[in-house]
């Protein structure tokens, strides 16, 4: 399924962290909603392009990103909150599909290799993203979800800064989870982000362990 595109991973990790490092920063310069979009397209198509080698994926990867991406642009032009509702259930959907690929194959590896680290750095970031569009999409049902400043309303740049300290259990308290079910995802985020890097760690280090071990012994067989 990943034989070819062999920088694919790499690509959507570095499209992953300018969405999460560099888009913050850019949006204090304005233009905060057609930057976001910039860059929200740029990591569907990496995303898109990562998980490309298998048609039938590749397909559901397309039916689920393409709506997503042209509501978020028509959002720029004609705003709807119910537009930007459905592309984030969209875009909840591809990613997730595409994050569980990516994590297959990084965990069905024979050898560790620089594309399958990108590959689980990729999916680690994917993680905090999906969470930052699951955070807004409880937000949008349930208003006032979450208590930030005065009051103020949380946006995309405030959702991903969000999702990520809480992935990583910084817990910076400036944005605070309120209703039942913030809380609740925060916790399983905070939960799965520990768990994410424990196993995937774990699995990795063994599969060099076995790569070694089977190198030597052949080593020693042809000596």
């Amino acid at each position: 399924m990943f034989k070819s595109h062999p920088h694919k991973f790499l690509y959507l990790l570095i499209s992953l962290l300018l969405f999460a490092l560099v888009f913050p920063v850019l949006e204090e310069l304005g233009r905060g909603r057609v930057i976001f979009a910039l860059f929200y397209s740029a990591t569907l198509l990496a995303a898109a392009y990562a998980v490309s080698e298998s048609r039938g994926y590749f397909f559901l990867a397309l039916i689920l990103a393409g709506p997503a991406f042209v509501l978020r642009w028509i959002n720029d032009f004609r705003e709807g909150p119910w537009l930007v509702f459905v592309a984030d259930v969209l875009t909840i959907l591809f990613l997730l599909v595409v994050a569980m690929l990516i994590l297959s194959h990084v965990l069905k590896a024979e050898r560790v290799s620089r594309e399958k680290i990108f590959g689980a750095l990729s999916v680690y970031l994917l993680l905090g993203v999906i969470w930052a569009f699951l955070f807004l999409f409880v937000d949008f049902l349930v208003p006032g979800s979450f208590r930030y400043g005065q009051d103020e309303a949380l946006t995309g740049v405030e959702m991903v800064y969000y999702s990520f300290v809480t992935l990583t259990t910084l817990g910076y308290g400036d944005i605070v989870p309120i209703s039942p079910s913030a809380r609740a995802l925060a916790t399983l985020e905070a939960v799965t982000g520990q768990l994410f890097l424990t196993v995937l760690v774990a699995r990795l280090v063994g599969l060099q362990i076995t790569h070694s071990s089977r190198y030597r012994s052949e080593d020693q067989e042809k000596s």
